[in-house]
């Protein structure tokens, strides 16, 4: 199946990713686009009633307005705040891909545009065999790396990028995020040997914001950034209907 959309993924965890993914979907949904939302694995979920909550897909379903079952939306959660094969080797289970392709395949046909965001890094253990890069590289999508701008940016930038390209996936781009007060020294030189070494385009950078008024500045971050990233998100899904055919 041919689908339209990107995948966000992290550098490192706490990278603002769910974030720029809300924001996003936000964005496209604000231009009319029917957005779907996807987080395959979310570990580090709360319980509730006997229910695992995951936080961070609740936030997607919610910016996106799509209405999707939870089960839908994440369909592996967890407890334990792990990489994906640790939460699930502390519970007793395992994590078939074959589950995740047919929920991803299932929602994929009922919207215009999906966004995925993966759980931690690309290089972190899904199950015995793969890690999640090989999970995403199967769904032909572009991906979006969120990046934590601090000294140790480009080492972690870099390392992402080579995975993404060694798996044939294509690169939208890089987003280097802010979470932390205080100043970034300019001479760290964080976007530029990105961009360099990288070959791939540093397409915005957000300095550390309060929360009074992160939301409403994420919010126009990622308007422009949608306007950035549509014409080649639309592009590769474009060329993969005709390689398809």
């Amino acid at each position: 199946m041919i689908y339209y959309g990107l995948v966000i993924t992290g550098t490192d965890t706490g990278v603002g990713k769910t974030e720029i993914a809300c924001g996003l979907a936000r964005a496209f949904r604000e231009k009319g686009i029917k957005v779907g939302v996807f987080k395959p694995i979310e570990t580090g979920c709360r319980k509730e009633k006997g229910e695992l909550i995951p936080a961070d897909g609740l936030r997607l379903m919610e910016a996106s307005g799509a209405e999707i079952p939870i089960a839908q939306v994440v369909p592996y959660r967890f407890s334990l705040a792990a990489a994906p094969l640790a939460a699930a080797r502390a519970e007793g289970r395992v994590i078939f891909f074959e589950r995740i392709y047919q929920v991803f395949d299932d929602l994929a046909g009922e919207y215009e545009l999906m966004i995925v965001e993966t759980a931690g890094g690309l290089m972190v253990p899904v199950n015995e065999n793969f890690l999640f890069a090989d999970l995403i590289q199967p769904m032909h999508l572009p991906v979006l790396i969120v990046a934590e701008n601090k000294l140790g940016a480009i080492n972690q930038a870099l390392l992402s990028i080579e995975a993404i390209r060694s798996r044939g996936l294509e690169l939208l781009g890089v987003v280097l995020n802010q979470t932390e007060p205080g100043e970034v020294p300019a001479d760290l030189l964080n976007p530029e040997l990105i961009e360099e070494f990288g070959k791939v385009k540093v397409l915005c950078r957000i300095g550390y914001l309060e929360a009074k008024e992160r939301a409403e500045q994420i919010s126009k971050i990622c308007r422009e950034l949608a306007e950035k990233i549509e014409p080649q998100v639309r592009e590769f899904g474009r060329k993969s209907v005709l390689n398809y055919f």
